[in-house]
Order: structure tokens, then sequence, then C-alpha cells
């Protein structure tokens, strides 16, 4: 064991407290402004937030580009302008290798490749759904619950969020915002080594900080516009604010950060609404029911007897039909208000919830009152806005979405459609 660095997390709180002091020193040093700690602070969500708190998730299908300098076995991809830029990097790098610049032997910080990036939050989520749902499913065995409908599992679930969420999330956009879903979802961060232990300190420090070449690639990453990661030091992270980056990014049409997270990355709520909330419902509740149980019980004149009881089964086009998109809103702006915690009282939160659905209801939108929702709960306003406020917001915002040519006819008319619930 190391007397100096962390190896492992299995030693006593004290010593990791210690050993973590040390290898702060060794990493981030005075002169060094690039290298960052994203488990810290307003870095910590860095780009899966906008400016607003709201949680976001990147257009893959039109931001992402493949890294030519990556293994030839596996396609690795980046936002698009952060691919260009760390293009331009690796072929500084192997200009310096060839004058006898830097050590050219390097395993890691000399010949620069692209090991991993982009990690779908939605396959993430799939995988983290799994665990959580069997959590669920664990509380309803442990309670001895049987349910023998929809609304009455509802009704229990909604009891067990109220202990469950705000440590572990739930919703999509509440996962977005956990410390389970990596910064490789936002599709800004590279890694240039695979089979790294980010928890042994002793290895990060022999193969990068301690390397002959790491000054030269954290003032080379500084230039090209990348922070390094203090806790992963093989994993760069474009600084979208930064004058390269900027640079680059205009090429695509993007002409500030605001711009970027504006446009390359949607709101992670309405989809999840629309699409998932209901088929995750369905879902848990056909893992949680039992179909048939027999209880004991006692009549009115005192006789005991074994009484046969089932759950209703339902097919997705009758849960469909039974359960609408008012329902599944509810439920969905409940989930987040548990998820988030603001500080708020009962009979606020009860009114920030009917003032979101009457906004809904009355704009035929999803879009701008999960905006403002989402706000609301993540403290950037004082107090809860009106309905009134929410609903003039909304219009406001439809109406610039009409001049912009935003709002699409398929976007239309699922708004529409949500006017019929």
């Amino acid at each position: 064991m190391s007397l100096f660095y962390k190896e492992t997390n299995a030693e006593s709180t004290l010593k990791l407290y210690n050993k973590g002091i040390v290898y702060k020193a060794e990493v981030i040093r005075p002169d060094d402004n690039n290298i960052v700690d994203f488990h810290r602070g307003e870095r910590f969500l860095y780009g899966r937030v906008r400016s607003d708190s709201t949680p976001v998730v990147l257009k893959e299908q039109q931001m992402l580009k493949s890294i030519p300098s990556a293994p030839p076995d596996g396609a690795v991809r980046a936002v698009h302008f952060v691919t260009d830029v760390f293009q331009e990097m690796t072929l500084q790098f192997a200009k310096c290798v060839s004058l006898n610049k830097i050590v050219p032997d390097d395993p890691f910080l000399s010949t620069l490749k692209a090991y991993r990036a982009y990690v779908s939050p939605h396959d993430l989520y799939a995988d983290y759904k799994k665990v959580i749902f069997n959590e669920v499913a664990i509380f309803f065995h442990n309670e001895n619950v049987r349910v023998h409908n929809f609304d009455d599992f509802a009704q229990w679930f909604r009891r067990f969020s109220q202990r469950l969420l705000g440590d572990l999330r739930f919703t999509f956009p509440g996962f977005m915002k956990s410390k389970e879903c990596p910064i490789l979802s936002s599709g800004l961060a590279i890694e240039i080594a695979e089979n790294q232990d980010a928890a042994n300190d002793t290895l990060k420090v022999e193969n990068f900080t301690q390397s002959k070449n790491w000054d030269f690639f954290v003032n080379t990453c500084d230039t090209y516009g990348f922070m390094i990661d203090y806790n992963v030091p093989w994993r760069i992270v474009a600084d979208i604010d930064s004058e390269i980056m900027r640079q680059i990014a205009r090429r695509y049409g993007y002409v500030n950060p605001y711009d970027l997270l504006g446009r390359a990355y949607r709101a992670a709520g309405p989809s999840y609404l629309i699409e998932g909330l209901r088929k995750d419902m369905y879902t848990l509740y056909n893992q949680v029911r039992t179909p048939y149980w027999t209880e004991r019980e006692t009549d009115r004149v005192g006789c005991t007897a074994q009484k046969a009881h089932s759950s209703d089964e339902y097919s997705f086009a009758e849960f469909e039909g039974a359960y609408g998109f008012y329902y599944f809103l509810d439920l969905y702006l409940f989930l987040r208000i548990m998820e988030e915690r603001p500080e708020l009282a009962d009979k606020d939160r009860q009114m920030l919830i009917t003032d979101v659905k009457s906004a809904v209801k009355s704009n035929n939108t999803t879009s701008a009152p999960l905006a403002l929702f989402e706000r609301i709960i993540n403290k950037e306003f004082d107090k809860v806005g009106s309905f009134s406020y929410i609903k003039e917001a909304t219009k406001i915002q439809k109406d610039i979405s009409f001049q912009k040519g935003e709002r699409d006819a398929r976007r239309m008319k699922i708004d529409d459609d949500f006017s019929s619930y």
C-alpha cells in the first residue's frame, strides 16, 4: 500500500482524506489554470445543463463526428468541433515528437489517441433503470404490498418515492443531473488512455503527472481549449468558452457557448415525458405486481378464511387508453420535485404542479412550461411563479418560436394532441 497516494478506496476516511490532499498538491499546481475538479461546484454538471439549470441532452444525430485518431477497432465520437480541435492537437503532438521536443515513447502523452468519448446517456439510463426498478420491487416485497391495479400501484409508488428520491433519481432528466451520469454523455470529453483505474492515485501520478511530457500536455491542452479532469488525468474536456473552441464552433454556425447549449442540446424533460415515463411505469407495474395471491380475512361474524385476490393485467394499448397524458404529467412533476427537493412548502409545491399543468393545457405546448418548472425547482427563482406568470412566459416563448419557425408541423401536431387529454 502506498504511503502517500491512495490505491483503492478501502482505507480509513482519515487516510483517504490526507492522501487526497497530497494527490491534489501533486496534480493542481499554481500556474495550471486548466486542471479542473469536475466533482465540485458548478463544473459537476458541465455539458449536461444549460445556464438556467435545465438538464439537457445532446442532439447526437447532428452533432457527433468520428475521431480519426482512435484505435481502428472501434468508433469514437465527440461533438464535431471538439473532434476538429482534438485532431489539430494530435498533429501538434506528432510534430513535436518528430522534432524531438517531447519524449517519443511515452505510452499516453506522445502519440495521442482517443480511446473513449461520447457515451449515450439513453443507454446509460437504460442500465441505471434496471437497478432502480429492482429497488422499487424490493420495497414492495419488503413492505408486503400487493396492488390490485395501476392506481393502487401509483399511490404506493409515490409514497416510496418520497423516501427514495433525492439521493437517487428515477426520471431521465433527474438521471442527467446525477453522479451516475458521467461527463462523457455531454460529447465534450475525450479519454486518451484505456484500462486505467481512477481510484488509484499512485498509478495516475506515475503514468501521467510524473511523465516527462506532462508539462507539455498541460500547456498544449490549455492552448487548444481543453481542460484536464483532475480526478481522471487522461480525460480532457472542451472548454466551450475558450477562444479556439469558439472559433472552430463558428464553422458549424454556433456563435457562443449559450448558443451551443441552446441549439445543439435539447431539454431532457419533454421527450422523456412524452415517450419514456409511461413505458417505464407500465414496465415497473408489471415487474412489481403479483398476478394472484390469497390472504386470510375475517368476516363480520368472526369467521376467517383464505380469500383469493388478483391484480389487473393491461395490454399497453389498454394502459395508454386508461391513463392519459395529464395523468403522467402530474406524476412527472411530482417525481422531479422529489428529485430536486426545492425549498418550498407543500402547498406551494402543489400550486406549482397545478400551474404547470394549466400552462401546458392552455398553450398546447410542453417545452416552455417544463423549462420554467425546471428553473423554479432548481432554485433559479426566489419564489414560485404564479400561474399568470407561467402562462404569460409560456405564451411569449411560444410566439417567439413561431416567429423563428422553430415549431414545425410535427411539433404543433404533438402539442395539439396533448390538448385533447
